[in-house]
């Protein structure tokens, strides 16, 4: 992976402290099957299973409505919803996206159960990465890696 030297640079003595941010941002996550792909790819974890990338998938299409056309349904949007070119007709660029509070709170839920799944298991497949590999972490990192496991 490359390291673009501005930005080493720019952090100078603290690069140590903002490499993982500096490298993560060269990713796409885009989507949950480029989430899954680039899990695999460092600790071999999937955080996201058929059904939660299904979910995912929804959630961030609802997002990008909101945020992008402010909830207005688009021709695209609706395609993806599989409706009838009658119903395109009808709803796009006039009717818009409402979510009530409990749409809300269920993305909240399914969000919230990707994590509570993610973080122990990325503690487990990188406390075995670093004993297999017999790394030592102390200090900040240490630390860093305990934090992964406070949601228990």
């Amino acid at each position: 992976m490359e390291l673009d030297a501005t930005r080493v640079l720019l952090y100078g003595e603290q690069l140590a402290a903002k490499m993982d941010f500096i490298l993560a941002e060269k990713h796409d996550f885009g989507t949950a099957q480029k989430i899954n792909a680039l899990f695999v790819a460092l600790p071999k974890l999937t955080p996201f299973g058929k059904a939660e990338a299904a979910r995912y998938a929804e959630l961030l299409s609802d997002r990008n409505l909101l945020v992008h056309h402010g909830g207005t349904f688009t021709l695209s949007y609706l395609e993806q919803a599989k409706l009838t070119r009658p119903e395109l007709k009808a709803n796009a660029f006039f009717h818009c996206q409402i979510k009530a509070k409990q749409d809300v709170g269920g993305a909240i839920d399914c969000l919230t159960g990707i994590a509570k799944k993610l973080l122990p298991s990325s503690h487990e497949a990188l406390s075995k990465y670093l004993a297999e590999n017999r790394i030592q972490y102390s200090g900040e990192r240490a630390q860093a890696l305990h934090f992964l496991l406070w949601w228990d």
